[in-house]
């Protein structure tokens, strides 16, 4: 998968990779859960029939980082897994944006025409609830209007439930908050897992120890997790208590952590 930044799109002489045609969404997609997938599948059908490139336009961090800062419980998944997770689905190049001032004040209509122009944007699928633009301006009736003007089709797919709940990320991580792992993983479609590339540890009897303000995930309350070490099948418990995250092993000695499984049933 082809990652680009914002300024290398808007930068130009990515001629070649998108010369036949994009089909795109737009959203912070942390996880990415199940209620993206139907925004995901649109994309992907569109490709098929059209021939068209599949692409994911996306953010270095979710946005309620950078609007609600003081409240804010965490990411679902790091930038890492979420650009792993978009390439194990099949997108073929993704946009990553970093949400500065000055791109908080560009337009509906010149962000759409940016990927009109430098993606070669012919078809773009977004929920029914989605805005772009400055304060959020541009909603389903504009981009309609823009995409009808420009020859571009568009889908607005229906939300997805889970238990008569609409399927988010704020509802995830209140899941994850409270320490319970069985409706987050119905809703992402797979366990929770946390990212431990780059955290900073001490190692002592075989357990490693980790500050929780080196994480930049959302968090259970303190207490004892079950939790699979690296994707291997390795078992081991989790202990959230005070400023600390403690991995103990259960049974052999782990290997360098880098990324833990949340499991709500053996």
């Amino acid at each position: 998968m082809t990652v680009l930044s914002w300024q290398q799109l808007t930068a130009g002489g990515n001629e070649n990779i998108f010369k036949g045609g994009t089909a795109l969404t737009v959203g912070c997609f942390d996880g990415p859960h199940s209620g993206h997938d139907v925004l995901f599948d649109e994309v992907f059908r569109a490709a098929g029939e059209k021939n068209l490139l599949p692409g994911i336009v996306t953010f270095s961090r979710p946005l309620p980082v950078l609007k609600h800062p003081d409240d804010y419980a965490g990411d679902i998944a790091t930038l890492r897994q979420r650009l792993s997770g978009y390439e194990r689905r099949g997108f073929a190049f993704c946009v990553v944006i970093d949400f500065s001032d000055d791109f908080s004040k560009i337009s509906g209509n010149d962000f759409l025409a940016v990927l009109k122009d430098f993606c070669r944007m012919k078809f773009l699928a977004e929920g029914p609830d989605f805005h772009c633009g400055h304060n959020g301006s541009f909603g389903m009736k504009q981009i309609s209007e823009f995409a009808e003007a420009e020859g571009i089709a568009v889908s607005f797919p229906q939300l997805v439930l889970c238990s008569n709940c609409r399927i988010s990320s704020s509802l995830i991580r209140k899941s994850i908050r409270s320490g319970d792992f069985e409706t987050a993983e119905k809703m992402l479609g797979h366990p929770y897992e946390l990212d431990f590339e780059g955290c900073a540890f001490k190692k002592s009897a075989g357990t490693y120890e980790y500050a929780k303000s080196s994480f930049l995930q959302v968090l259970p309350p303190d207490g004892m997790y079950n939790v699979m070490v690296n994707t291997s099948g390795l078992r081991a418990c989790l202990e959230a208590s005070g400023g600390s995250i403690l991995v103990h092993p259960a049974g052999n000695e782990l290997p360098r952590i880098r990324s833990i499984q949340f499991l709500y049933k053996e």
